[in-house]
C-alpha cells in the first residue's frame, strides 16, 4: 500500500506541540544527543524556536512523521551555525533579515527505510558524489526512488522562503545528506570544516536562486513538476512565469 504524505507549514498549537515531541523522541531517546529529564514535559524546545518557521511531514493516519524547521534573524542570538561553525555573514554582503539556518530536520524511525539509519534516513541512498551532473534522477526514477520525506520538507520550506523573500540558506548537514540532496541539484556550498554538533556535521551555504537555477538546469523534470507546484507563477524563476509567455493580438 502506497503511503502518502501532507507537508506544511505549522501554523497551530496542537501541531507545533507534536512537532516538538517527535523531537524529543529522537534526540533524547534514539540518538541520547539530550537529557530527557530536562524536558519533563516530552517537548524538546530551545531558544531558537520563537524565531523559526516549522515544517512538517503528516502521514494519512495524521501523524507527524517528519520536521524541519527555518531559524530566521534572531539577534543578538547568533545564528547555531555562527557559534559551533564561525561563518563570517555580515562580511560577505547578506542582508541578516534575508538569511535562515535548516536546523531540526528529522524523520521518524518508522519512515526511515532501515531502521537503524540516521536522523533523516540517508545512510541507506546511494549518493551522486561519483557520477557526472548529467546522471541526476530524472522524474520517473525520482517517484521511484526518492527519499520523500525529506524533499517534501524541502519542498515545503522553499515555497516559503520565497514568499519571504529570503536569499540565503545556511545549514550544518551530515556529508550523506549533502551528497543525496546534491544528487537531486539541490546545490550547498561547504564554508568549513566537519565540527561535532548532534554527531558529525559540516557547515553549508546556499544561495536559493542559485539553487533554483541548478536544479532547474540538471533537473527541469523534477524542478518544474515537483517544486514549482503549489507555488505561486509570480515567485517562479522569471522566465518560466507565464506572464513571460502572454502576446496580445492585434
Amino acid at each position: 500500500m502506497k503511503i502518502s504524505f501532507r507537508f506544511l507549514k505549522v501554523d497551530s498549537p496542537d501541531l507545533l506541540e507534536k512537532v516538538f515531541h517527535l523531537r524529543y523522541q529522537v534526540y533524547c531517546h534514539e540518538c541520547k544527543f539530550l537529557n530527557p529529564d530536562d524536558y519533563p514535559y516530552e517537548l524538546e524546545i530551545d531558544q531558537y524556536d520563537p524565531y523559526s518557521i516549522h515544517f512538517a511531514a503528516i502521514d494519512q493516519d495524521d501523524t507527524v512523521v517528519g520536521i524541519i524547521r527555518l531559524i530566521k534573524n534572531c539577534a543578538p542570538v547568533p545564528l547555531p551555525i555562527e557559534v559551533h561553525c564561525n561563518p563570517i555573514i555580515e562580511n560577505n554582503g547578506l542582508i541578516r533579515d534575508k538569511i535562515a539556518e535548516i536546523s531540526r530536520l528529522v524523520v521518524s524511525k518508522d519512515f526511515r527505510r532501515r531502521k537503524d539509519d540516521n536522523l533523516t534516513g540517508m545512510e541507506s541512498y546511494p549518493s551522486n558524489k561519483d557520477r557526472p551532473v548529467r546522471n541526476v534522477l530524472k522524474l520517473k526514477d525520482y517517484r521511484r526512488k526518492r527519499p520523500e520525506i525529506v524533499l517534501g520538507l524541502y519542498k515545503a520550506m522553499y515555497h516559503e522562503s520565497k514568499r519571504q523573500h529570503l536569499t540565503h540558506w545556511f545549514a550544518a548537514m551530515e556529508k550523506k545528506l549533502w551528497e543525496v540532496l546534491n544528487r537531486f541539484g539541490i546545490q550547498f556550498h561547504q564554508i568549513g570544516e566537519e565540527v561535532d554538533y548532534y554527531g558529525p556535521v559540516i557547515p553549508y551555504f546556499g544561495s536559493i536562486t542559485e539553487l533554483e537555477n541548478h536544479i532547474y538546469q540538471v533537473n527541469p523534470e523534477l524542478y518544474c513538476n515537483y517544486f514549482l507546484e503549489g507555488l505561486e507563477p509570480h515567485y517562479w524563476l522569471e522566465f518560466l512565469r507565464p506572464d513571460q509567455f502572454a502576446y496580445t493580438h492585434h
